[in-house]
């Protein structure tokens, strides 16, 4: 049965949804990966799904040196506790990229997260990525947008 996190449990998500960030903008690839479980997963959409802290450490490193700099922002978090160990969190994102010929992507969207309790930490074991607008951004070969949309309710 799930239930709301105390101040300290929330706290301590929040740390993790918000470290990602800072990571992520400094490019400290090692430490960023360390947030995630082993066998975590991240999901880009359309089917894209990057699986185990390795391959989410070699995703960043080749994804990061991509960019000149990025600047990630977290808000709006929800969190709630599916058992004592196991969270669910969801935040929006605003993620601003300086591309090497001096343009710029951004994306504004939304992480879905898994996060479990490791006995010391929190961590991510799924991230799911959905986005509601784009600029600037490639679209990858046989996909309709670099990144999968919000599902809507309407």
């Amino acid at each position: 049965m799930s239930r709301p996190p105390t101040e300290t449990e929330r706290h301590e998500i929040e740390r993790v949804l918000f470290a990602y960030c800072d990571l992520v903008d400094r490019a400290h690839v090692d430490e960023l990966a360390e947030l995630f479980t082993d066998d975590a997963v991240i999901d880009y959409g359309y089917d894209r799904l990057i699986t185990g802290r390795e391959q989410i450490r070699n995703l960043f490193h080749d994804r990061l040196a991509r960019y000149l700099g990025t600047s990630h922002h977290a808000s709006n978090v929800t969190v709630e506790l599916t058992d004592d160990a196991a969270a669910i969190a969801s935040s929006a994102v605003y993620a601003w990229h300086r591309l090497p010929n001096g343009d710029t992507a951004e994306v504004w969207g939304r992480y879905d997260d898994e996060l479990a309790h490791d006995g010391t930490t929190w961590r991510l074991a799924r991230r799911t990525i959905r986005a509601a607008g784009w600029q600037g951004f490639e679209v990858p070969d046989g996909l309709p947008g670099p990144f999968e949309p919000i599902e809507r309710g309407v």
